[in-house]
């Protein structure tokens, strides 16, 4: 009889915490905030796909915006190509009408001072009571061809003074065709790193314009 008391009060507390363990091993139906749920929403694919496509886009637009701005200076360069040769075509016409004035000028100069001086011209325009009407013709002439004269001078001296302005203005914008080249190479680039339908495209664009 003592034996089995004994065994009573021993199985008793081993059912005890039998009970205890399996209330212990019970997970918890409410997920911690802080659980693989959440891990996963802030590390999603989505989100990484997201910010992938803002890197491609800022990219992408970045390169838009070096092919615009060297198009428009290359567009530029050449509308001063266009202006320097028109200005050194005029400034040559202007150069020869400058010669032509010049040459007028120094004839009317020429009589003028004969008449003034004691020459057989002047001797016979004074018998002939000419002289002084010869003199102011001569004179007039003269002016004539000194204002012609001077207003080529002018157009000339403007014109050279263009020309060097032109010269510097295209030194200064260098050469954009070279850096519309480097951009468009970008483009290409980052079009074929994405995988891009248009790469194909434009490559095949630019070789058939000769890159």
């Amino acid at each position: 009889m003592v034996y089995q008391d004994d065994k009573t009060k021993t199985a008793g507390p081993t059912g005890e915490n039998c009970s205890n363990d399996s209330k212990s091993n019970q997970t918890p139906n409410n997920p911690s905030p802080n659980g693989p749920d959440s891990r996963s929403k802030s590390n999603s694919p989505t989100a990484d796909v997201d910010r992938g496509q803002e890197g491609n886009l800022e990219g992408i637009e970045e390169i838009e915006n070096r092919i615009a701005s060297a198009s428009a200076r290359a567009e530029l360069r050449k509308h001063l190509e266009m202006k320097l040769q028109q200005t050194r075509q005029t400034l040559q016409s202007e150069r020869n009408r400058l010669a032509e004035a010049r040459a007028t000028l120094m004839r009317e100069e020429k009589d003028v001072k004969q008449l003034e001086s004691l020459t057989l011209a002047s001797i016979l325009y004074s018998l002939a009571g000419r002289k002084d009407e010869k003199l102011d013709k001569e004179q007039q002439e003269f002016l004539a061809a000194k204002l012609i004269y001077d207003n080529a001078a002018s157009a000339v001296s403007a014109l050279e003074a263009d020309l060097e302005a032109l010269a510097r203005e295209l030194k200064q914008l260098g050469d954009p065709q070279e850096n519309l080249a480097r951009a468009l190479h970008a483009k290409e680039q980052f079009l074929l790193s994405t995988d891009d339908p248009k790469a194909e495209k434009l490559i095949n664009l630019q070789q058939s314009r000769g890159r």
